[in-house]
């Protein structure tokens, strides 16, 4: 790959990055508030949903990746996924920068079997982790 394709790689990866980071952030910390309550964790993702720009569906999980929300998307919650084992999908064994956000790589979805992005914002309580909302993003592109 040619240096000036990876340099607007670069780019628009920092530009969705920047676009995502604070709704997620948001929805991060209303989390945090709530964590033990899977009920209230939905409806601060439900309540979150609408405000992430083109986003396929919301999660969180503990640090050990064990998803503990269902997971929410524009058409509503999928109680299935409560208690899935993210830790080997790609966007969990990145590491997740210092200021607590991450834009995965590309990666093959295990459901759509499409491109995929997955953002993930730090969950903390006074400093504690205490886990990771996801938000997905799937191609609509490779149908």
């Amino acid at each position: 790959m040619d240096s000036t394709l990876k340099g607007t790689i670069h780019r628009q990866r920092e530009a969705i990055a920047r676009t995502l980071h604070e709704p997620i952030a948001q929805i991060a910390g209303a989390c945090a508030a709530v964590w033990s309550d899977r009920a209230q964790l939905n409806e601060v993702l439900m309540a979150g949903c609408g405000h992430i720009p083109s986003c396929g569906a919301l999660f969180v999980v503990d640090p050990a990746g064990r998803q503990i929300s269902d997971t929410v998307s524009a058409t509503g919650a999928e109680s299935a996924d409560v208690g899935r084992d993210r830790s080997t999908r790609p966007y969990m064994r990145e590491a997740v920068p210092a200021w607590g956000f991450l834009l995965s790589d590309a990666y093959v979805g295990l459901v759509s079997h499409r491109p995929s992005l997955t953002a993930l914002h730090v969950v903390r309580r006074d400093w504690e982790l205490l886990g990771y909302v996801g938000a997905t993003f799937i191609s609509k592109i490779c149908r």
